[in-house]
């Protein structure tokens, strides 16, 4: 299942149209399906949006697999003067203004879309500073959320830069604009939840018995945490599917015992770099 969450409407209205989605929620959120996507539509800010994807992934009758992502779709502000209104942009790491807490999407397949930096916050209208590249009111608490019912490498946060945050324009954004800017990005979007689609139905394939072996030895062997486990495995299907063969380099980091957690996390990433190169 595909899970959609987006803060307005006019941001879902293509996709609704697209994937001809049909309403079966009201209250307390929107909620459009079909039979392989859910969208709900949260409303502005942080609590909206942890709320709304609670919602739709809190569901007892749901059994998670590869096969299923979380993707936070719609417009945001941009901080940094060299992108323009209307460019669309995946975003590997989020921000949490206020917290300061930090989320990375473990990428595992290359997209046609570049990659920024997302911040969010509270109120866009205060005097903030320009920590990340892209700012939205919604991404942090969205993938927070996520995170606690599916993978790292199973959510994702895409947005379209709709106004310039650093000039302060507090002027509101008209719907047809929204609807516009959408509709220029539409199969854009389409293509990359074709192609994470795809890729995650093969993503089992590509993690082999020997394989899941081969990640618990070495986890014992670096003495990795539970979290550390999670992106290495990650890393280690990022390499596979990327060079069409297993990393056999690793072998040589079975031998190596880390004399504590700092000389621990140094090797892993070593690792990490290696794999993701």
């Amino acid at each position: 299942m595909i899970y959609i969450l987006t803060a307005l409407r006019p941001e879902a209205d293509g996709l609704i149209k697209q994937y001809q989605l049909k309403k079966v929620k009201d209250k307390p959120f929107e909620v459009f399906s079909s039979e392989k996507m859910k969208l709900v539509v949260s409303g502005v800010g942080k609590i909206n949006a942890a709320a709304a994807t609670s919602y739709i992934l809190s569901d007892s009758d749901i059994n998670y697999n590869h096969e299923d992502f979380f993707l936070n779709f719609g417009i945001c502000g941009t901080l940094k003067k060299e992108l323009t209104v209307g460019e669309m942009f995946l975003c590997n790491k989020v921000l949490d203004y206020e917290t300061k807490e930090c989320f990375f999407s473990d990428i595992l397949l290359e997209y046609d879309l570049e990659e920024e930096t997302i911040q969010s916050i509270d109120h866009l209208h205060q005097k903030f500073d320009f920590l990340e590249a892209l700012v939205d009111m919604e991404a942090s608490s969205a993938f927070k959320i996520s995170s606690k019912f599916l993978n790292t490498h199973q959510i994702y946060v895409v947005k379209i830069v709709s106004d310039l945050a650093y000039k302060k324009n507090n002027e509101k954004l008209s719907k047809q604009f929204v609807l516009e800017i959408v509709d220029k990005n539409i199969n854009k979007v389409v293509d990359f939840i074709d192609k994470t689609v795809l890729f995650l139905k093969s993503y089992q394939m590509l993690f082999q018995k020997r394989d899941s072996e081969f990640i618990e030895m070495l986890s014992i062997s670096l003495n990795l945490t539970f979290s550390q486990k999670e992106q290495l495995k990650n890393a280690y299907c990022f390499y596979k599917a990327n060079k069409g063969c297993e990393p056999s380099f690793l072998e040589e980091f079975l031998i190596i015992k880390p004399k504590n957690s700092k000389e621990r996390n140094a090797i892993f990433d070593q690792i990490k770099q290696k794999l993701y190169s």
